[in-house]
């Protein structure tokens, strides 16, 4: 009989709610099981973390590239060495996780059984172990990706099916009725594939329990975990969502709490103040007691989880701890001693005391870290497509309104045309922007330089057509920068050459950088064009991109922290953000230190840059921490006057409206 049908769980009653079960649990071990815990974080951190770094930069290191980034990465990854790098990766990040697991399944079956856990005993144990846990690891990737397929397959039909006719950017911007059914069919089939996946996966959810208390081999316990399971499917979905929903409910509800309470307090010390130091240490202990609070979360809620399957484990083979619990510890004083050594650290007062250690030095370090944080510099801006809205993208309009944004270089896409032309111009089809399908490479200029882009009906048709990129260096001339990006859809051995002999026919002053996502054709350019400055524009990225032979890198906004910003400026790569257009992302980055932003609102960038400049040390600092602390602050936004609401409100991607 499936135990959770025995009448043991009540759920009109708090002390049966599957959270409670499993805190109180937790409860009664958390000093073993927090000691492991602390044990499998640093043994992950100084053993496994650096091993594993090595063995991936070797395996990565041995194909034709050290870097695979972009449209590459997702052909290099169903090549021989993308899946054996994968699989390493998957295995490793896992064995992680399961080796917490079998820590706390240990010291759950030992209490189970009376007696007390002894953390350096299970360590050892751990570790003997550790090479069957490494193929269960590596057996259970697989799996994973075996179920993945058919979900994989039936979503790039769907793509397909629905919207392989256009280029993307169209139906992200305009959303068709294509779109909608697209969006309906994937939302079916998902959940289609969550139903069977779902139902088989929680049939062998128990075979890692299984795998660890009885041995033998990992096919035998996945049917044993099978047989265990029968007619209790629809009870483990209750009850591990029961546990996973309040989990993450509580932890939603601390991080809130702790966000306006922090917000709060560094406003008011902020004003009570005009010293910068107060605000300093508070920010320090607010940093570090927020870090204890999410760690601490953090294992309740894997403990919990953890010990909800291993408890039902346990009880679905009839195995029964006997009572009371705590007079088994006085029975076996041995083990009690042992793990009292090791974890009589973990008594409050010892607990109080690392953490005024740990706020201490979060006050150095962070008096330090303002010390040493440079002045914000000044960023170079650039006007992403040419130019504002409401011109259209890529053209002589927008490249105008750049100009007049003052903007430092006007950000550009071009591609060849059927008959060899390079032109400028962003998707693989005029259907956004013009509602025309023609793909540029495969249709003659001719044929192309006569449609009319949407746009104000202000703005002359000629101004709003397609183009080349020497008209676009004719027109820029000594005005403004021109930051080219070299867009592939398909190969094209000829664009890189095709575009030096443009800019090598053009006698003007216009100031040139070039860039590109295809890394080998940033290859090319640094051996064609070596007297220009050369960017790689990084989405994602298997390697360190850090490592390329570039003068500067174009990443997503939301990749870009501190140590990326570090990591550039000691390697004297510049670094260039995209696209952001809020004005929170903006003072973001500009406090940050990035080089260069890429927006579609130049003007606002300029001004919270100028804005950001005029700032005492105290605004500057506030604002450092803005998104953790002063969101929920109306009162204080330094910024205001730059703006209105109406501004900020989403952009469609791709095409942009004011």
């Amino acid at each position: 009989m499936c135990w959770f049908q025995n009448g043991s769980m009540n759920w009109n009653t708090l002390k049966d709610w599957p959270l409670f079960q499993a805190a109180h649990r937790v409860r009664e071990l958390w000093r073993p099981m927090m000691g492991w815990a602390l044990l499998t974080w640093l043994a992950s951190l100084f053993i496994l973390a650096p091993v594993s770094s090595v063995l991936l930069s070797w395996h990565l290191g041995r194909g034709s590239y050290d870097i695979i980034g972009n449209e590459d990465l997702a052909a290099w990854l169903f090549t021989a060495q993308g899946i054996s790098y994968l699989w390493i990766l998957g295995t490793l990040a896992l064995l992680v996780s399961v080796i917490r697991f079998s820590g706390y399944f240990w010291i759950l079956e030992k209490a189970i059984e009376g007696r007390a856990a002894n953390l350096r005993a299970l360590f050892t144990q751990v570790a003997k172990r550790t090479p069957r846990l490494l193929r269960f690891c590596g057996a259970a990737v697989p799996v994973g990706w075996i179920a993945l397929i058919p979900l994989a397959a039936a979503l790039w039909g769907i793509y397909g099916f629905f919207l392989g006719e256009h280029d993307p950017n169209y139906y992200l911007a305009e959303r068709p009725p294509e779109w909608t059914h697209a969006i309906l069919a994937s939302v079916a089939i998902l959940l289609l594939w969550v139903g069977i996946v779902g139902g088989i996966g929680l049939r062998l959810f128990l075979a890692l329990p299984v795998y660890l208390d009885e041995g033998g081999s990992l096919w035998g316990a996945v049917r044993r975990s099978h047989r265990l399971t029968r007619g209790c499917t629809l009870q483990w979905v209750g009850r591990l969502a029961a546990v996973l929903g309040s989990w993450g409910l509580l932890r939603i509800a601390l991080n809130s709490l702790m966000f306006a309470l922090g917000a709060i307090t560094l406003t008011w010390v902020a004003e009570l103040s005009p010293f910068l130091w107060p605000l300093i240490f508070s920010t320090a202990l607010f940093v570090a007691f927020s870090f204890m609070l999410d760690a601490l979360v953090g294992f309740l809620g894997f403990a919990s989880l953890s010990t909800t399957i291993t408890e039902g484990y346990f009880r679905l083979i009839n195995k029964h701890r006997p009572q009371p619990q705590r007079s088994a510890s006085a029975r076996d004083p041995g083990a009690a001693r042992g793990t009292a050594r090791i974890t009589s650290w973990l008594r409050p007062r010892r607990l109080l005391l690392a953490g005024a250690v740990l706020a201490g030095g979060s006050v150095i370090f962070s008096a330090w870290f303002f010390d040493h944080s440079p002045p914000p510099r000044e960023v170079v801006v650039s006007a992403h497509r040419a130019g504002p809205p409401p011109a259209p993208e890529n053209t002589l309009a927008a490249l105008e309104a750049a100009i007049s944004a003052r903007a430092d270089y006007a950000e550009i896409d071009v591609m060849r045309t059927l008959d060899g032309i390079v032109v400028v111009t962003h998707d693989a089809d005029l259907m956004r922007q013009a509602g025309v399908p023609h793909r540029i490479n495969a249709t003659r200029f001719e044929d192309l330089r006569a449609i009319v882009k949407s746009g104000p009906e202000e703005i002359p048709e000629t101004e709003r057509r397609l183009e080349t990129l020497a008209a676009f260096l004719e027109r820029a001339g000594d005005r403004i920068g021109l930051m080219i990006e070299l867009k592939y859809y398909g190969p094209d051995p000829e664009l890189v050459p095709a575009v030096a002999e443009v800019l090598a026919a053009h006698q003007g002053d216009t100031e040139v950088i070039l860039m590109s996502l295809d890394l080998a054709a940033v290859n090319a350019l640094r051996k064609q064009l070596p007297e220009h400055r050369i960017g790689y524009v990084s989405t994602v990225a298997v390697g360190q991109v850090m490592d390329l032979d570039v003068d500067f890198l174009a990443l997503a906004r939301n990749r870009i922290n501190r140590s990326v910003v570090l990591n550039a400026r000691e390697r004297g790569i510049e670094l260039h953000a995209w696209t952001p257009n809020r004005i929170d992302h903006i003072a973001d980055l500009v406090q940050l230190g990035v080089d260069g932003l890429i927006t579609d609102y130049p003007d606002r960038a300029l001004a919270v840059q100028r804005e950001i400049n005029a700032m005492s040390p105290v605004e500057r600092f506030l604002l450092r921490f803005r998104r953790l602390l002063l969101d929920s602050v109306e009162d204080y936004n330094p910024l205001q006057e730059l703006y209105d609401d109406d501004e900020e409100r989403p952009l469609e991607p791709g095409y942009l409206i004011d």
